[in-house]
């Protein structure tokens, strides 16, 4: 139950979307918040921002809320796709994160690998202690993952090197 609400603003090169839910409810959980994403084109680039807030409350009654804010670009010229931001969650004592730190890659739609960037979740429970785990593209199909205690490994991703 609750309502949702969406209104489309066009401008010369610009589109903006923007959401907003009042007394959203499921399951004994409700939310109230919004989320705005807004297209630009430039060229052979478009760009889409994402921002977005929300909060209520568990099915349980524990205090829930939401914020996000990513920026994606896709370059039609140089099929390469980037993206950059962050969304924080919490969730009664507890939070989560996930940040995306210049993420490109090149070559969408022929498995091309990521060029750089890094991933990072982490989170807190309830008592304070934090936990983080990261994920660094090396460019290639090579990644490097850093676990909570610290220790790295690396992998490699099935993807094609230089496939743009």
């Amino acid at each position: 139950n609750g309502t949702i609400t969406s209104t489309w603003v066009r401008e010369p090169g610009k589109l903006t979307i923007t959401h907003t839910v009042e007394g959203f409810t499921a399951n004994d959980a409700s939310i109230s918040g919004s989320r705005v994403v807004v297209y630009t084109r430039e060229g052979s680039v478009i760009t889409k921002t994402r921002t977005g807030s929300w909060s209520g409350t568990t099915g349980k009654g524990k205090p829930i809320t939401h914020d996000a804010n990513f920026t994606t670009t896709w370059d039609a010229s140089t099929k390469c796709i980037s993206r950059d931001g962050s969304a924080q969650t919490t969730i009664g004592g507890r939070s989560f994160e996930r940040v995306v730190d210049d993420y490109k890659r090149c070559g969408i739609g022929r498995g091309g690998c990521p060029v750089s960037g890094k991933i990072t979740l982490s989170r807190t429970n309830k008592e304070g202690e934090s936990l983080s785990l990261s994920i660094e593209f090396l460019g290639g199909p090579q990644y490097q993952v850093t676990r909570p205690s610290g220790r790295q490994v690396t992998r490699s991703l099935i993807c094609r090197a230089n496939a743009g």
